[in-house]
């Protein structure tokens, strides 16, 4: 059937799974990934590219999730890479502080494990929906509502800002742009560039409040989690919640 039909492209047993499921799935991995072994590091590594080939994501999608943390990444391997005592490198004696062969090894491997973690978080909100994402939420943090803490206002305006962070970083790629036509000077660039941001984002958490009670004082809460018509895959569901445990015990004993 060509791409004409009309015929949608039938959705991914990893799209269709539980939030809940696939929340702790990625908990886990976070655990793992930062936490256990080599082992749990390995296991964490092949559940992120089963997932990311099976939601059948490609590659631009995963440039897009560590792009923002690609200055981090360097800086942890440049720390790593000059603080770490141990052999240097080959042709870097001479350095008043050369790096080490230890230190590369140290600052890759914490680089794939922040990669690794940065990774697993993009594939969680590439398969579900803010709603979702939300309802999952709510419902870890639903034992706080015994204590008077307001968790559906708390959802409404977490959800109201996921889905408007588009806009944010549209407004802010703006203001970036208009801050270094307007100010020839770095130092003045980069302070109307930090004041403009904290400004916006007072801005952005402000309506996004304010419309989470709008919507709360019209009867819109967040939906129960499988109160959709969608299919839900229980085979899948259970085998995300095993990984998401073993791997969660894993960082944490390991």
């Amino acid at each position: 059937m060509g791409p004409l039909s009309g015929a949608r492209p039938r959705p991914s047993a990893l799209v269709q799974a539980d939030p809940r499921a696939k929340l702790a799935a990625c908990t886990g991995v976070l655990a793992g990934a930062l936490g256990a072994g080599s082992a749990g590091l390995a296991l964490a590594a092949a559940v992120v590219t089963v997932g990311w080939y099976g939601a059948r994501l490609g590659v631009r999608p995963l440039v897009r999730g560590v792009r923002p943390v690609g200055g981090l990444l360097a800086f942890t391997l440049l720390f790593h890479l000059f603080a770490t005592p141990g052999m240097p490198l080959p042709g870097t004696r001479w350095l008043p502080v050369p790096p080490t062969v230890e230190g590369l090894v140290a600052g890759l491997g914490v680089c794939a494990r922040l990669g690794l973690a940065v990774v697993a978080a993009r594939l969680l909100t590439a398969v579900t929906p803010p709603r979702d994402l939300v309802d999952a939420l709510l419902w870890v943090l639903s034992p706080l509502e015994r204590w008077g803490l307001p968790m559906a206002e708390a959802g409404l305006s977490l959800l109201v800002a996921l889905r408007a962070a588009p806009l944010v970083l549209s407004e802010a790629r703006a203001l970036a742009a208009a801050v270094s036509a307007r100010c020839p000077t770095g130092r003045t660039r980069l302070w109307l560039l930090c004041h403009g941001t904290e400004a916006l984002t007072r801005r952005v958490l402000t309506r996004a409040r304010w419309t989470a009670r709008a919507l709360a004082s019209r009867g819109w809460t967040p939906g129960r989690i499988g109160s959709d018509r969608r299919v839900r895959r229980r085979g899948v569901d259970a085998v995300l919640w095993g990984l998401g445990g073993s791997l969660f015990v894993m960082g944490i004993v390991w």
